[in-house]
């Protein structure tokens, strides 16, 4: 049985309250990883991001 990977993301660590409110964007398939140390791990999201959150 598979794992079901729910992606939430926040623009920055902080805001003016403290911590910073996460949005969520929907669920993911894992594509691919690389590095260490920082690992850069790649995601396919079901559905695309919804235009409000890309600059």
């Amino acid at each position: 049985m598979g794992s079901k990977i729910l992606l939430f993301v926040r623009e920055f660590k902080n805001d003016f309250a403290g911590a910073a409110l996460y949005t969520y964007l929907g669920t993911a398939n894992y594509v691919k990883h690389e590095g260490s140390k920082p690992m850069n791990v790649t995601w396919r999201l079901d559905r695309p991001i919804p235009a409000k959150f890309l600059k």
